[in-house]
């Protein structure tokens, strides 16, 4: 078995971190900026405050703007949903069977009027 003298090992270490230059001086270490009550952005909106590295946060979504976070239940109306198809055919009936999903059925005419003046000005609808 071989003996190793630490004394010795010990000594080298220090000449070699001396040699790099890494043995009194220290690198200083750079800490990040703390921003205190930066804006939470949403839509263009400043929906919250809070503590952060950044002096803005800008957010695609939000928990007020999410029905699952706001503690709703019952359906989500989307575009294409199986009551919106209804409303834009028997809209007309409105008073027999109800208006639910009619402001929906007037969003999809707007969007589909917006669509159809990009198009007509050349720009890409998606």
């Amino acid at each position: 078995m071989k003996k190793i003298d630490f004394k010795a090992a010990a000594a080298q270490a220090q000449a070699r971190k001396k040699k790099k230059g890494g043995g009194a001086q220290q690198e200083e270490k750079i800490m990040p900026t703390i921003h205190t009550a930066s804006p939470v952005i949403y839509n263009g909106e400043q929906v919250g405050i809070l503590n952060g590295t950044l002096s803005e946060y800008k957010v695609d979504i939000w928990s007020g703007a999410h029905p699952v976070w706001q503690g709703k239940k019952g359906k989500v109306i989307l575009d294409g949903s199986a009551l919106t198809k209804f409303q834009e055919k028997f809209g007309d009936c409105s008073d027999i069977y109800g208006d639910i999903g009619l402001e929906q059925v007037k969003a999809n005419e707007e969007l589909k009027r917006k669509q159809k003046e990009m198009e007509a000005a050349g720009l890409k609808v998606y």
